[in-house]
Protein backbone atom coordinates (compact mmCIF):
# COMPACT_ATOMS: atom_id res chain seq x y z
CA UNK A 1 0.00 0.00 0.00
CA UNK A 2 3.09 2.38 0.73
CA UNK A 3 3.77 2.30 -2.71
CA UNK A 4 0.87 3.26 -4.15
CA UNK A 5 0.67 6.03 -2.02
CA UNK A 6 4.01 6.73 -2.58
CA UNK A 7 2.99 6.73 -6.37
CA UNK A 8 -0.06 8.74 -6.33
CA UNK A 9 1.55 11.92 -4.24
CA UNK A 10 4.98 12.03 -6.21
CA UNK A 11 2.87 11.97 -9.38
CA UNK A 12 0.82 14.80 -8.09
CA UNK A 13 4.06 16.84 -6.86
CA UNK A 14 5.98 16.53 -10.24
CA UNK A 15 3.15 18.72 -12.01
CA UNK A 16 5.11 21.56 -9.61
CA UNK A 17 7.90 22.80 -11.84
CA UNK A 18 9.70 24.27 -8.82
CA UNK A 19 10.49 21.09 -7.33
CA UNK A 20 13.81 19.90 -8.51
CA UNK A 21 14.33 16.74 -6.95
CA UNK A 22 10.98 14.48 -4.96
CA UNK A 23 11.81 11.19 -3.31
CA UNK A 24 11.43 9.25 -0.37
CA UNK A 25 13.12 10.22 2.95
CA UNK A 26 16.20 8.24 3.64
CA UNK A 27 17.39 10.87 5.78
CA UNK A 28 19.13 12.55 3.35
CA UNK A 29 18.58 15.94 4.94
CA UNK A 30 19.96 14.89 8.29
CA UNK A 31 22.65 12.88 6.99
CA UNK A 32 25.47 13.86 4.91
CA UNK A 33 29.00 15.04 5.01
CA UNK A 34 28.88 18.40 3.43
CA UNK A 35 25.90 18.87 1.34
CA UNK A 36 22.60 16.52 1.38
CA UNK A 37 22.76 14.36 -2.58
CA UNK A 38 19.54 16.30 -3.38
CA UNK A 39 18.78 18.97 -5.86
CA UNK A 40 16.82 22.00 -4.56
CA UNK A 41 13.94 22.75 -3.85
CA UNK A 42 12.73 19.45 -2.94
CA UNK A 43 10.20 16.97 -1.24
CA UNK A 44 11.20 13.82 0.90
CA UNK A 45 8.22 11.87 1.59
CA UNK A 46 7.74 9.52 4.40
CA UNK A 47 4.20 7.05 5.05
CA UNK A 48 3.23 5.40 8.13
CA UNK A 49 0.08 4.00 9.08
CA UNK A 50 -0.21 4.69 13.21
CA UNK A 51 -4.12 3.59 12.89
CA UNK A 52 -4.99 0.37 11.73
CA UNK A 53 -8.60 -1.40 12.89
CA UNK A 54 -9.77 -4.75 11.48
CA UNK A 55 -13.52 -4.25 10.10
CA UNK A 56 -16.38 -5.83 12.83
CA UNK A 57 -18.24 -7.53 9.81
CA UNK A 58 -15.07 -8.65 8.15
CA UNK A 59 -11.93 -9.60 9.93
CA UNK A 60 -10.10 -9.63 6.69
CA UNK A 61 -10.29 -6.05 5.92
CA UNK A 62 -8.88 -3.09 8.05
CA UNK A 63 -9.35 0.66 7.73
CA UNK A 64 -6.11 2.34 8.03
CA UNK A 65 -5.59 5.84 9.08
CA UNK A 66 -2.39 6.67 7.18
CA UNK A 67 0.09 9.76 7.67
CA UNK A 68 1.78 10.90 4.61
CA UNK A 69 4.88 13.14 5.71
CA UNK A 70 6.17 15.70 3.53
CA UNK A 71 9.57 17.71 4.33
CA UNK A 72 9.54 20.90 1.71
CA UNK A 73 13.37 21.91 1.40
CA UNK A 74 14.82 24.59 -0.09
CA UNK A 75 18.41 25.92 0.34
CA UNK A 76 17.60 29.74 1.05
CA UNK A 77 19.50 32.49 -0.21
CA UNK A 78 18.92 35.81 1.24
CA UNK A 79 17.52 37.87 4.44
CA UNK A 80 14.38 37.89 5.50
CA UNK A 81 14.57 41.14 7.76
CA UNK A 82 12.26 44.31 7.38
CA UNK A 83 15.47 46.15 6.69
CA UNK A 84 16.14 44.05 3.28
CA UNK A 85 15.37 45.45 -0.09
CA UNK A 86 11.74 43.95 -1.31
CA UNK A 87 12.84 42.18 -4.27
CA UNK A 88 15.51 40.38 -1.99
CA UNK A 89 13.57 39.86 0.64
CA UNK A 90 10.80 38.69 -1.17
CA UNK A 91 13.14 35.72 -3.78
CA UNK A 92 13.97 34.81 -0.05
CA UNK A 93 9.79 34.35 0.96
CA UNK A 94 9.19 32.58 -1.85
CA UNK A 95 9.13 29.08 -0.09
CA UNK A 96 6.14 30.24 1.33
CA UNK A 97 4.69 30.33 -2.07
CA UNK A 98 5.91 26.96 -2.50
CA UNK A 99 4.35 25.32 0.49
CA UNK A 100 1.08 26.81 -0.73
CA UNK A 101 1.62 25.02 -4.17
CA UNK A 102 2.10 21.47 -2.55
CA UNK A 103 -0.55 22.30 -0.39
CA UNK A 104 -2.99 23.32 -2.80
CA UNK A 105 -2.13 20.08 -4.83
CA UNK A 106 -2.91 17.37 -2.12
CA UNK A 107 -5.31 19.35 0.04
CA UNK A 108 -9.06 17.25 -0.75
CA UNK A 109 -7.29 15.33 -3.50
CA UNK A 110 -9.93 12.55 -4.04
CA UNK A 111 -9.81 9.00 -5.65
CA UNK A 112 -11.18 5.56 -5.13
CA UNK A 113 -8.73 4.80 -1.97
CA UNK A 114 -9.42 7.74 -0.21
CA UNK A 115 -8.80 11.44 0.35
CA UNK A 116 -5.47 13.92 1.56
CA UNK A 117 -6.19 15.91 4.28
CA UNK A 118 -3.58 18.70 5.75
CA UNK A 119 -3.56 17.65 9.52
CA UNK A 120 -0.64 20.11 10.21
CA UNK A 121 2.25 22.33 9.11
CA UNK A 122 5.69 23.22 11.12
CA UNK A 123 9.03 24.82 9.90
CA UNK A 124 12.14 22.78 11.45
CA UNK A 125 14.32 24.12 13.21
CA UNK A 126 17.57 23.63 11.82
CA UNK A 127 21.22 24.82 12.02
CA UNK A 128 22.60 24.06 8.37
CA UNK A 129 21.12 26.82 6.60
CA UNK A 130 18.37 24.29 5.08
CA UNK A 131 14.41 25.93 5.48
CA UNK A 132 12.44 22.88 5.90
CA UNK A 133 8.56 22.58 6.25
CA UNK A 134 7.49 19.32 7.78
CA UNK A 135 3.79 19.43 6.05
CA UNK A 136 1.39 16.26 7.25
CA UNK A 137 -1.64 15.05 5.13
CA UNK A 138 -4.05 12.10 6.75
CA UNK A 139 -5.82 9.48 4.57
CA UNK A 140 -8.20 6.92 5.56
CA UNK A 141 -8.72 4.16 3.67
CA UNK A 142 -9.57 0.39 3.31
CA UNK A 143 -7.09 -1.99 3.22
CA UNK A 144 -8.30 -5.72 1.02
CA UNK A 145 -5.22 -6.91 0.48
CA UNK A 146 -5.48 -9.94 3.11
CA UNK A 147 -8.15 -10.91 1.02
CA UNK A 148 -6.74 -11.37 -2.20
CA UNK A 149 -4.22 -14.16 -3.35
Amino acid sequence: MEDIIYNKVSNLLKDIPELRDIDLDYGQLDIYETRPALAFPCVLIDIEFPRTQSLDYDKEVQQITGIITLRIAVDVIGETAIRTPVLSRNNALERFALNNLVYKKLQRYRDKEGEFDRVSQVQEKRSDGYKVTNMKFETVFLDRSATSD
